[in-house]
């Protein structure tokens, strides 16, 4: 628990767009991809066929289907958003779960209203506010 308390100050460091990592470092890559299909994954996630897991990835919501082109944009993002865990769980010596945990805290506080979110149960449940 302490360390997840260490942690959670820097889950704002997963947002691709309110962390500035220095150019040209593996961060900055992965995070200009994550922007650059930002609105794809948003448009996913409000039309109700993907949403945010208790993982802290994209999911298809149950009993949704998705188009390849979708699929794909599904799993480019969880293979970066991954990717930032890895990296953020070596550089604060955290397991990479607990950098996924406090992540999936924020996603909950920041997820737009309609937004699908899978309780820790599995259950999943559109944000109301």
């Amino acid at each position: 628990m302490k360390r997840l308390l260490l942690i959670l100050p820097f889950a704002s460091l997963l947002l691709p767009l309110t962390y500035s990592a220095p150019p040209n470092t593996e961060t900055a890559i992965i995070q200009a991809r994550m922007k650059e299909r930002l609105k794809q994954v948003d448009q996913l996630k409000l039309s109700g066929l993907a949403g945010e897991s208790n993982q802290g990835l994209i999911s298809v919501v149950p009993d949704r289907k998705l188009d390849e082109k979708q699929k794909g944009i599904l799993e480019d993002e969880n293979r970066d958003r991954t990717l930032i865990y890895q990296l953020l769980a070596k550089k604060f010596d955290v397991p990479v779960k607990q950098v996924a945990m406090s992540r999936v805290v924020k996603i909950r506080k920041i997820a737009k209203a309609g937004t699908w979110l899978q309780q820790k149960d599995g259950k999943w449940i559109q944000k109301k506010e």
